[in-house]
């Protein structure tokens, strides 16, 4: 059998192509050619390249002590340059506990394979977000009191488990990658690092209306269970992640707060490496789909952020390696595993309950047919500490729908399918809960257009920019089809893998937005998670059938690596916005804690350093509405855009008179408002009306104003305007 030279050149071209086409699409005539420019972008590249370089040498020549010490001189040299090493100490001492917390569950019920050790981290997930919701429940939810429930429970925990830590298990999967892959290891490693140092300089809208909020809008009032936002849906969200993110937002850093969604990257790669051995991928494969895996922009972009994406990935992903170990004869403890993590999911990421429920559906089905075929054999004992694990996980998805329920009178906010239903029933939303708006954000495009441009022009769907869901996904199949496979492929090993990875085509084309296909990429990380891992499974046996020309399998190692750096380098200059991490600089000193000098660089960049000062006199859960955008969420006071009230619930502020309601029902007590009225009839002219009525009432005194906002102070016992 000789080199397929023919073939391998086609497949090149495809790899070439496959790489290049997205790439140009957002940095030729897309937005990121400016980035690419920019000093943050490119220095921070090379910076980031001889972090790179010296890990790979430093894990392929040195041994032993000398290795040891050259990886923690990079890392922590990195680390201090970009002021994130205190956040990347503290949300490992989060997750270590969390762990632990779940060893001590568990009672060593699990062994030490690797599979027992994803059920101990489930455990401890699950159990202290149990203790989390019920210490709310019972009146102890503000978040002091929260975050001395973290010490009083994790500390205790973290001293007193006698099992395998978090940073042993991790140190392991690095040592046995680097043997034989050293610069595929390196490649993960300086990604991780990347991504810290990204959300020190980098935050993205969503992030300020998740994990970073707890102080203003997810428990300002001292409890979860009561109302703090006004009219966005987010406000009404399953609360699953941010309150698991309490305790590291008592520290005031942002990368401490984003590291517990890094953590739960690191664990989504760890876990899809124990899905692929369940598919007896080889070692010498695994670690360079892990980094396909790894620097998919959809899901390392969103992981630095704090939203709940990354938590429900690796959910998902425990759910499916659940799902492959009951159905390879493992046992009855991995269907309530699969449960468990399943409906977690579900709370993790509402956009991941068709996932939740198709895993839901394979885990009965594989249940089923085994428990049939052990009718005759010898009853073995229940698998009690599994099934109390996924009724924990119940109790938790229970008291997290009670609270949308109570605030909303709805169980589930979104999609605006299910309003209908709950509509259609007598269940009516209640004020001021609005409904998901429609964005001309959402490009509609034919399904075939749709699915190109996915693919290779993700420039078109704003939505995607930042968050691309790939095409490697595709090529690794088109590859096998072009190079063969060995005979017989024993593709039913990996049939549930290729069934959630299939779920992406509906998803993509079927989503919530039928007007409109296109859709945020996070939404679909775990079937393209998933169609790279089958399209790895699809290379091995390639690289099986030509096993006599070993340098097959070299070429396809070589362009597998290349679609990797490729991703890495798009996650540097897209990932939440931000032109890469930063410029050249020797400054080593930079603070520990960085949340209030963000908040205060924010201020002084958008001009609202005098409004925050004044706000800052009161409460953080003072409500303030305005209109100056996305910047308002940085003020120390629960803000809310008024353009957001006027897409969620445009009925409350459709007129002057119903503004002016709204304004009063829900306790407003500060506008920021433009100085001059803008032309026309949209949300700004209208806020500005509000405002210039209730200074014409007495309703209503100026507190500060400057070229072009003015902050007006509303007093609650002020009588309503009459209407004129």
């Amino acid at each position: 059998m000789t080199y397929p030279l023919g073939r391998m050149s086609f497949v090149i071209l495809l790899a070439l192509i496959f790489v290049a086409a997205p790439i140009w699409s957002l940095v030729g005539p897309g937005l990121f050619g400016w980035h690419i420019r920019q000093p943050a972008a490119w220095q921070g590249g090379l910076e980031a390249l001889a972090v790179f370089a010296s890990l790979t040498v430093a894990v392929r020549w040195l041994r032993g002590p000398a290795c040891a010490v050259a990886v923690i001189a990079v890392v922590a040299l990195y680390a201090r340059h970009h002021g994130v090493d205190f956040a990347m100490f503290a949300s490992y001492v989060y997750l270590e506990g969390l762990f632990a917390l779940g060893g001590i569950l568990m009672g060593g019920r699990v062994g030490r394979a690797p599979s027992g050790q994803v059920v101990i981290a489930l455990a401890g997930l699950i159990g202290w977000s149990l203790l989390l919701w019920l210490a709310s429940i019972v009146g102890l939810g503000s978040m002091t009191e929260l975050g001395w429930l973290a010490v009083v429970v994790l500390l205790p925990a973290l001293l007193f488990y006698r099992g395998p830590r978090l940073i042993m298990l991790l140190l392991g999967s690095v040592r046995r990658v680097s043997r034989s892959q050293p610069a595929t290891a390196a490649l993960i490693a300086t990604l991780c690092l990347v991504m810290f140092a990204k959300a020190s300089v980098s935050t993205g809208f969503d992030s300020n209306w998740y994990g970073l909020a707890a102080d203003r809008v997810l428990l300002a009032s001292g409890n979860v269970f009561l109302s703090e936002g006004l009219t966005a849906p987010v406000h009404y969200y399953p609360k699953l992640t941010e309150m698991l993110h309490v305790p590291l937002a008592l520290l005031g850093s942002i990368p401490a707060v984003v590291g517990m969604n890094i953590g739960c990257w690191l664990a989504t790669l760890g876990t899809a490496s124990l899905i692929l051995r369940e598919l007896r991928v080889r070692s010498a494969w695994r670690p360079l789909i892990i980094a396909l895996v790894a620097t998919l922009p959809a899901f390392a972009n969103v992981a630095m952020t704090a939203k709940g994406d990354a938590l429900a990935a690796w959910l998902l992903s425990v759910a499916l390696l659940a799902v492959l170990r009951l159905r390879h004869g493992h046992g009855a403890t991995w269907f309530w595993i699969a449960l468990a993590a399943a409906l977690m999911a579900s709370q993790a990421r509402l956009s991941n309950i068709p996932y939740a429920l198709a895993l839901t559906l394979l885990a009965t089905l594989f249940g089923a047919r085994s428990l049939l075929q052990r009718r005759s054999l010898p009853r073995s004992p229940l698998p009690w500490p599994a099934m109390i694990l996924a009724m924990a996980s119940v109790v938790v998805f229970v008291l997290i729908t009670a609270r949308t329920w109570w605030l909303t009178g709805v169980p589930l906010i979104a999609p605006n399918a299910a309003l209908d239903l709950f509509a259609s029933w007598g269940m009516e939303l209640r004020a001021p809960a609005g409904r998901l708006p429609t964005t001309d954000l959402l490009v509609y495009l034919p399904p075939g257009s749709t699915l190109l441009t996915y693919l290779f022009d993700p420039r078109r769907y704003p939505m995607v920019q930042i968050v691309w869901t790939g095409n490697v996904w595709l090529f690794l199949p088109l590859a096998t089809l072009v190079l063969g496979w060995a005979s017989p492929v024993t593709w039913r090993r990996a049939a549930p893998v290729l069934f959630i990875g299939l779920l992406f085509f509906p998803m993509l084309l079927g989503n919530k937005y039928i007007p409109a296909s296109g859709a945020d990429g996070n939404y679909f990380i775990t079937p393209v998670i998933c169609l790279i891992l089958y399209g790895g499974f699809l290379v091995q046996q390639v690289a099986t059938r030509w096993q006599v020309v070993p340098s097959v399998a070299a070429t396809l190692r070589v362009l597998l690596y290349l679609f990797a750096s490729a991703s890495a380098l798009m996650c540097l200059v897209t990932g939440m916005w931000g032109p890469g991490t930063r410029a050249f600089d020797l400054k080593m000193d930079r603070p520990l804690r960085d949340l209030q000098l963000r908040r205060e660089t924010t201020w002084r960049d958008t001009g609202m350093t005098e409004f925050a000062s004044r706000l800052q006199l009161h409460q953080a859960r003072t409500r303030v509405v305005g209109d100056v955008g996305g910047d308002g969420f940085w003020l120390p006071v629960r803000y809310e855009p008024f353009d957001i009230i006027a897409l969620t619930r445009p009925a409350s502020v459709d007129s002057l008179d119903s503004t002016l309601r709204f304004l009063r029902a829900t306790d407003v007590r500060f506008l920021i408002v433009r100085r001059a009225p803008a032309e026309g009839t949209g949300t700004h002219t209208l806020l500005w009306q509000a405002a210039d009525r209730l200074r014409r009432t007495g309703a209503a005194e100026q507190v500060y104003a400057d070229d072009h906002y003015a902050l007006w102070y509303l007093p609650p016992e002020a009588p309503a305007p009459a209407a004129r």
